[in-house]
């Protein structure tokens, strides 16, 4: 089923005009055309995902980069205290961290490209992610999304809390998001301090999944799996 969607997404990214016209690289640097770039892209075994930028020569750039999934460990408890001291956010101790991650120049959407995001905009995502964050609440997950610092964010409507937050001094960007993925990433961070990270176009509900005894510990080598 993930497989599917990702390949539904990456078909559509590919239907805009940005998209079409820019220069596909592979990881190497070599030109792909295309139909090769798509079919490297939605093969999840080779764990690549995509990240596209202006060049200097001013020609629109799509490379694929290493890394679709990145495991780690962190301290978790630094980084629950860390919200509760700049954010004002209190994280349950046993509640797992779930963060929607967007990068500075990401060439996504139009709301992502001028790095600003207008109070109408933020206000459709919140009403699009209100549901999916008291949901994964009631299962035990804390769902933040984080902007990249430099990103303006204007004043918005939430009746619910917030939970829409520049990186103070770029801390999750230096060490968790260390490299602009295509449309954002998502981490997923127990309490034990396991991390996976998944970068490139998701949603919440598709990342928490990965929780799952079955899919978790294919990613941190447990025994029995």
């Amino acid at each position: 089923m993930r497989s599917l969607i990702v390949l539904f997404i990456v078909c559509f990214y590919f239907q805009s005009g940005l998209a079409q016209h820019s220069i596909k690289l592979d990881v190497d640097g070599t030109k792909l055309t295309n139909a090769e770039f798509r079919k490297k892209w939605t093969n999840e075994q080779l764990n690549l995902y995509a990240w596209q930028y202006k060049g200097e020569d001013g020609n629109n750039y799509i490379e694929l980069r290493k890394g679709l999934f990145e495991t780690s460990v962190q301290d978790f408890d630094s980084i629950r205290s860390l919200f509760k001291k700049i954010y004002n956010v209190k994280i349950p101790k046993k509640h797992v961290i779930l963060l929607e991650y967007r990068f500075k120049d990401d060439m996504c959407t139009t709301e992502s490209r001028d790095n600003k995001w207008t109070k109408s905009e933020l206000d459709y995502k919140v009403a699009f992610a209100n549901g999916t964050r008291s949901e994964l609440k009631s299962e035990g997950v804390t769902y933040i999304t984080l902007f990249e610092n430099d990103i303006i964010l204007e004043s918005h409507s939430n009746k619910k809390g917030e939970y829409f937050f520049n990186d103070i001094d770029n801390f999750f960007r230096n060490n968790l998001f260390k490299t602009p993925s295509l449309c954002g990433s998502y981490a997923l961070i127990k309490p034990n301090g396991e991390t996976l990270v998944r970068n490139g176009e998701y949603n919440a509900e598709f990342m928490a999944e990965h929780l799952k005894s079955e899919i978790w510990n294919r990613f941190f080598n447990k025994e029995g799996n």
